[in-house]
């Protein structure tokens, strides 16, 4: 009794596979990501760019919904902007002492609503304008 030759798999049935696979992984990264309390925005930019390269990479054996190719796509220029973009930001008075680094006046207030957002201290700097 010779047996059956192993059946290939139908290619649609694959490429949906593949396509509910991509798309699952999409979700997974970004919402790990997106949870991690602070925000650790470099950590973000790179899943979105990682995913993007992904989707792009696969673009010509698996169509993605155009929906999602455009949020990822969104995603991907709002977390590399360049940090000179038009955000708003606040000023710092400085005052310059006699001798070592000027200091920033920062109100307890500008603090504690800067603090409020769970960013990483680097980019509460960065949004007062200072740079270490």
């Amino acid at each position: 009794m010779a047996s059956a030759p192993p059946r290939q798999p139908d290619s649609a049935s694959t490429q949906e596979q593949i396509k509910r696979d991509l798309l699952q992984r999409l979700l997974t990264k970004i919402s790990q990501a997106t949870q991690r309390l602070p925000l650790d925005v470099d950590y973000l930019k790179f899943v979105v760019n990682q995913e993007m390269v992904l989707f792009r990479a696969l673009s010509g054996q698996v169509e993605m919904p155009q929906e999602v190719v455009n949020a990822l796509t969104e995603q991907s220029i709002l977390v590399n902007a360049d940090d000179s973009s038009n955000m708003s930001r606040c000023q710092v008075p400085v005052m310059q002492a006699e001798m070592g680094q000027p200091k920033y006046v920062v109100s307890p207030q500008q603090l504690q609503s800067l603090v409020e957002m769970s960013l990483p201290v680097y980019h509460v700097l960065r949004n007062i304008w200072v740079y270490l």
